[in-house]
């Protein structure tokens, strides 16, 4: 970085990763520490020093915040931030930096969490579906917010379908103590309760099962409209759910 200066962090590799991108994928927080203290030296017109010290939270100048906030807000070509790879890959370490980084850039850390790649998936999306489940209880702690819960993908799934469908026990507790909505349906008409299903028969058994057991859920159970990007609750539709029940269809029976 001393030898190339600041223009090297903005070079990406074929699939749009910066430096700092890698870092976060592979979780090397002190190649993220140095990254960022390199950008602040940076905005403190200070390139040339040859010592880098750990990152510590002072107020930071509007040129700090500024070059800080571009490399935050950089996008791989799946448009993914460097929060979002974290997330994604299980590297909670630099996922609590990061997200301390935000903050001291005074950057919205609950409008980076509704920001989506080009799946329409959320840094929560990510977490949801990691292996590792504490990254999606740090989020959720961090967030506490009920409105990023409901967030839907490009396929209408909450990180809820995604949390059950990784077997993620206590991240799903949590949010559904949250008040991630237990009744949102994908774009398939599946609940969170189906989502760990091996295939959609078996998903359509569980629900025609579910309403068996509590035929009170059918008028509680929303159907997504097609063009949906969020949970719709227009109960005027039909519930494809209720409907299976009575089809004579050898799809679902």
């Amino acid at each position: 970085m001393h030898s190339f200066g600041l223009p090297c962090l903005r070079i990406q590799d074929y699939r749009g990763r910066s430096p700092l991108h890698v870092a976060a994928v592979n979780d090397q927080v002190a190649c993220v520490e140095c990254i960022i203290s390199f950008v602040l030296r940076n905005a403190a017109g200070e390139p040339e020093s040859p010592s880098l010290p750990p990152l510590s939270p002072h107020p930071r100048t509007a040129e700090e915040i500024r070059l800080m906030s571009y490399f935050l807000e950089m996008v791989d070509s799946t448009g993914r931030t460097s929060l979002m790879l974290a997330a994604a890959h299980s590297a909670l370490s630099t996922l609590q930096l990061l997200v301390s980084l935000y903050e001291e850039a005074k950057l919205s850390l609950a409008s980076f969490m509704a920001k989506v790649d080009s799946e329409g998936l959320t840094a929560l999306h990510h977490a949801a579906s990691a292996a590792d489940e504490s990254i999606g209880l740090f989020l959720v702690e961090t967030i506490n917010d009920p409105t990023y819960f409901n967030l839907t993908d490009r396929l209408g799934r909450t990180p809820l379908h995604l949390a059950v469908g990784a077997g993620h026990i206590k991240l799903v507790e949590r949010l559904l103590s949250a008040g991630a909505n237990v009744f949102a349906v994908d774009d398939k008409h599946q609940l969170p309760i189906c989502a760990g299903a091996p295939n959609p028969r078996v998903a359509k058994c569980l629900s025609v099962l579910l309403l068996a057991m509590m035929p009170s859920l059918a008028s509680k159970i929303p159907v997504p409209s097609s063009t949906a990007k969020t949970p719709t609750f227009d109960r005027r539709v039909r519930n494809p759910l209720t409907d299976s029940i009575h089809s004579s269809d050898s799809e679902f029976f």
